[in-house]
């Protein structure tokens, strides 16, 4: 036990290490291990016997034995003492463990389980008799084996009394004197607490504990039903001490005491509100909208911050909304080359989609230099990726696509990680959510319009509409895929055959193509509702296109598969994503594919040529993505959409949405 450094008298000596036989029981054997006379054994008997009953008591007889132990200190150096072990119920990490109930704990009992209340009460009068006649030495170490069996709340409840009895001490200290001198003075003296002991004694355990309810709150005697329960309640509760016969119960309620200056000797101070107001308003603005929100009862001056926080907020939100706005406004020099025609080259295949390699070094080597001699850039770029094949020749159009002015509209000001939305350039634009319902909003008018489809049993998951045909296809977490018509509000098919979640959508004349989490993306006829073949993968499938050849479906282990529209034979597995690839896009000629792992890979469509043609970074997860006139148009999770060059891999813009 560390030793307090105090002037050399009786009452410290008990400290030191030459005192330690002394200390220390050195007549017990196997036979006998406790003598029962020297402090050590006697120690260990009382810890015994406290242990017995404790751990069984209820929470209102464990408070009042505390409460009168720590009543029965008499030592201002063994209030500090105790203090020091319980230094840590002021800390965070003691708060966060106590508000944060686990099912797992086992509750306190209210009742005394089934032991004698009059044989329990004469035990605690016994352990208290004994405890106020003890040495220093003996209290220390007894104080420190019963926090032990303490729970939190009784812990807490300990600290505070603790806390209370030194600090009414420090007020007594006279005014002349000191306080550094007073406190050298006193642990030389070890003076007891005289001004708190005498006022306890003349009022006994009943005002001790009604001081206590002023921090704790109120105080109220619960009844304990026995035989002697008429009389327990007829005497006061002061007369527990002397009278062993009786025990009364006391159940304390506790509440957040009042601020006092006599009541909170450890002088805690509002750090928030020492700080300057800059870095006050940064530190709130780390938390979210319903946390600020409570962070404005705390104070006056946390609610002052709360609303400039907020107010900050808006105007943010505000400002950077302008700047998206006039983004588009800025003048810019016309492109002249806005669309043109290029030479591409891609590989030849033979009749059974085979790639076609170059036989001999020389030959590819004339081969290489004609082709670059006699075509374009963006044709050399190509041709650098089909190295050691051959190669033709065919025209492509390439336009500047979203490379001028533009503006930022938004159509709806709420955030919802879980909407899905789909439009084709039209009028309308659908979207659904967790409401398991299709809405419909008008792009010019930034307005919902009817019809609001319902019928689904789960939430929304994929969408794709169809304004000018005038009908809606719905995949639902219930399974089922709907077909609604837009103009009369109806549900006209329901598409059952999916064991997971729909994932993607996308229709081709009258047959369409799903894909869900069950490993299989599905091909569908639209006239009568049947599957008409099933596509799987050993993973979820995330993402499913096709036109009227080929059939693309990607899975979450990062394959893409590229099957006939028609014979529905698998062409040829892609692998090069470390991710799952959660979208993709493609032409007649190439396929782009998008996945977690923060790449776009560009492949081609020709024959069963395997080999990558060339990668997009970045910075996070690819979420959607378009291939339109030979330019990459990507949507990002850092919520940016970026415009590549297929040829080089340039990007060329990068928007903020």
């Amino acid at each position: 036990m560390k030793t307090p450094s105090v002037a050399e008298d009786e009452a410290t000596h008990e400290y030191k290490l030459k005192y330690a036989p002394d200390l220390r029981c050195e007549k017990q054997t196997d036979l006998v291990p406790v003598c029962y006379r020297c402090k050590s054994c006697i120690l260990s008997w009382k810890i015994f016997s406290t242990r017995e009953w404790f751990v069984r008591a209820s929470q209102a007889t464990q408070r009042t034995f505390v409460m009168g132990i720590i009543n029965r200190f008499e030592s201002y150096d063994l209030l500090k003492y105790s203090w020091n072990l319980l230094q840590a119920i002021d800390a965070k990490d003691f708060n966060y463990s106590r508000s944060s109930v686990s099912s797992t704990f086992r509750a306190s009992s209210a009742l005394d389980r089934a032991m004698d209340p009059q044989k329990l009460a004469q035990s605690m009068a016994d352990l208290w008799r004994w405890f106020a006649g003890t040495c220093f030495w003996t209290k220390a170490n007894y104080i420190l084996l019963l926090l032990q069996m303490c729970d939190s709340k009784l812990l807490l409840m300990a600290a505070t009394l603790i806390r209370i009895l030194i600090g009414e001490h420090e007020n007594a200290m006279p005014e002349n004197v000191e306080k550094e001198e007073y406190e050298k003075r006193s642990k030389s003296d070890m003076r007891p607490l005289l001004p708190m002991r005498s006022t306890l004694s003349q009022v006994g355990e009943t005002q001790f504990l009604s001081k206590a309810s002023s921090v704790f709150g109120n105080i109220h005697v619960q009844k304990i039903w026995s035989k002697q329960s008429d009389n327990i309640f007829k005497k006061a509760l002061s007369e527990l001490e002397s009278d062993t016969n009786y025990f009364a119960v006391l159940t304390l309620h506790a509440t957040t005491p009042p601020a006092s200056p006599q009541l909170s000797p450890n002088k805690s101070k509002d750090f928030i509100r020492y700080l300057p107001v800059h870095l006050s308003k940064s530190i709130l603005r780390m938390l979210d909208m319903k946390t600020l929100s409570r962070c404005a009862s705390v104070s006056p001056h946390w609610n002052f911050l709360v609303k400039q926080v907020k107010c900050d907020v808006v105007a943010n939100y505000v400002l950077r909304s302008q700047i998206s706005f006039f983004q588009g406004l800025c003048p810019k020099g016309a492109i002249s080359t806005y669309a043109k025609i290029v030479k591409v080259a891609i590989p030849r295949i033979t009749a059974n989609g085979d790639i076609v390699l170059t036989k001999t070094k020389k030959q590819f080597k004339d081969y290489d230099q004609q082709q670059i001699t006699s075509q374009s850039e963006e044709i050399e770029y190509m041709q650098k990726a089909y190295h050691g094949q051959e190669t033709d020749t065919i025209k492509l159009e390439e336009r500047n696509v979203f490379c001028s002015g533009y503006n930022v509209r938004i159509l709806i000001n709420s955030l919802d990680s879980n909407r899905v939305i789909h439009s084709t350039a039209g009028r309308l634009l659908a979207f659904g959510s967790l409401d398991r319902k299709v809405h419909f909003l008008d792009i010019e008018k930034i307005k919902n319009v009817p019809p609001v489809f319902t019928g689904h049993a789960g939430s929304i998951r994929a969408l794709y509409l169809h304004e000018e045909r005038g009908f809606l296809l719905s995949g639902s977490y219930d399974l089922s895929i709907r077909m609604w018509n837009i103009r009369k509000g109806t549900c006209m098919k329901i598409f059952l055959g999916h064991k997971g979640n729909i994932t993607c959508l996308d229709v081709c004349k009258f047959r369409f193509v799903s894909a869900s989490k069950d490993c299989t993306a599905k091909l569908w006829d639209m006239r009568t509702a049947r599957c008409i073949k099933t596509f799987n993968h050993k993973a979820h499938v995330w993402a499913a296109k096709m036109n009227e050849v080929y059939i693309v479906s990607s899975c979450d282990k990062g394959l893409v598969k590229v099957w006939h529209a028609e014979s529905y034979i698998l062409i040829k597995v892609l692998e090069g994503h470390r991710g799952a690839v959660k979208c993709l896009s493609f032409d007649e000629w190439h396929l782009v594919t998008g996945s977690s792992d923060g790449y776009i890979l560009a492949w081609s469509m020709v024959g069963k040529h395997k080999r990558c043609l060339m990668a997009f970074r970045h910075p996070k997860e690819v979420l959607s993505l378009a291939f339109v006139y030979l330019r990459v148009i990507s949507g990002c999770a850092d919520g940016k959409i970026r415009i590549f060059n297929f040829f080089s891999g340039i990007c060329l813009r990068v928007m903020r949405a």
